[in-house]
C-alpha cells in the first residue's frame, strides 16, 4: 500500500473573458489564473488490484445527489488512459467553498491525477491530456504554476509574471452559482468580445474584467466600490460567488473589518 497526502489550492481570475460558444459545446476564454492559500487537505491510500475501486470520505457535504465526484472522475479517466488498475481511497478535508467560483473541484480532481501520476510514473502531458477531459481549470492546476494566462477552453496555458500585490481578501455572499446556467445566460446577451492585457503590470477593472458580473444586480459591486481604494482592485472571480480585493497586508485587515457586517470573509495570499 501505498500513503499520500496533498495541498489542492484554490485560483482567482484576474480577468475573464468569454469567448462565444463553439461548435463543440465549450467556450473560448482569456483568463489570468492566480493560485492561492485557501486550500482543501487530501490524504490517499492506493493499492494495486485487478478490479477498480475507488471510495472518497469527507464529501457528504458539497456532492450534489446523483452526481460523481470529480475526484471520482479525474480517477476513473486516468485508469482508461493507461490501463492502470488499482484501489484508492481518497479522503477530502474541505475549506473551499462549493459553486464559488475559486475552482476547488478541479483542483482536488488535478491532487488526484497528479497523486496518481506520481505513484504511477506517468508523463505529465498524459496527465495535462487526463485534465482536459475532466474539466476546463483542471490542467492550470496540473502545472504547478502559480499565476498563468489561459486560453482556449482551459488547455492553452502560459505562465505569467506574478502582480506585485500579493494578498486577498477573499468575500464570500450567502449564494451559490451554477457555472452551466451562468453561460447559458452569458450566450443569450448582447456583449462586447475582446482581450485581455498582455501583462499584469497595471491591473485595474476597466482592463481586467469578469464577463460574469455583467449577470449580478451590481449589489455587491455598489459596496466594494464604496470601500476599496482606488489603488487596488476587485473582481468576481471564475462565474462566482466569491469577489476577492488584491491588496496588501495592512488594507487587506481594514476591508475585513469594513465587509464583515456584511459578508463572510477570510484572507488569503497569492500562493
Amino acid at each position: 500500500m501505498n500513503k499520500g497526502v496533498a495541498i489542492a489550492h484554490s485560483k482567482i481570475n484576474l480577468g475573464l473573458i468569454i469567448g462565444l460558444k463553439r461548435p463543440d459545446g465549450f467556450h473560448d476564454l482569456d483568463s489570468y489564473f492566480i493560485r492561492t492559500s485557501l486550500a482543501d487537505y487530501i490524504s490517499y491510500e492506493i493499492e494495486e488490484c485487478n478490479e477498480l475501486a475507488i471510495s472518497i470520505d469527507g464529501n457528504d457535504s458539497y456532492l450534489e445527489p446523483g452526481k460523481m465526484d470529480l475526484m471520482e472522475k479525474a480517477a476513473r479517466f486516468f485508469s482508461e488512459e493507461t490501463g492502470f488498475v488499482f484501489s484508492l481511497r481518497i479522503s477530502i478535508e474541505k475549506h473551499i467553498p462549493s459553486q464559488a467560483g475559486l475552482g476547488g473541484g478541479s483542483s482536488d480532481a488535478a491532487s488526484v491525477i497528479m497523486f496518481l501520476g506520481e505513484h504511477f510514473k506517468v508523463y505529465k502531458e498524459i496527465l495535462l491530456k487526463i485534465g482536459e477531459r475532466v474539466g476546463s481549470d483542471v490542467p492550470f492546476f496540473i502545472t504547478g504554476f502559480t499565476a498563468a494566462r489561459v486560453k482556449g477552453r482551459g488547455e492553452v496555458i502560459v505562465e505569467s509574471e506574478l502582480p506585485l500585490k500579493r494578498k486577498l481578501l477573499m468575500i464570500f455572499p450567502n449564494s451559490h452559482v451554477s457555472t452551466k446556467d451562468a453561460f447559458n445566460r452569458l450566450d443569450n446577451m448582447n456583449r462586447e468580445i475582446s482581450a485581455l492585457p498582455n501583462s499584469l503590470e497595471a491591473i485595474n477593472r476597466a482592463t481586467f474584467r469578469n464577463d460574469f458580473e455583467l449577470l449580478l444586480d451590481g449589489n455587491v459591486d455598489k459596496i466594494l466600490n464604496d470601500i476599496v481604494d482606488k489603488d487596488d482592485y476587485y473582481s468576481l472571480s471564475g462565474s462566482g460567488s466569491t469577489w476577492f480585493i488584491l491588496t496588501d497586508g495592512k488594507r487587506a485587515g481594514e476591508y475585513q473589518r469594513a465587509l464583515d457586517a456584511y459578508f463572510k470573509t477570510c484572507i488569503a495570499e497569492i500562493k
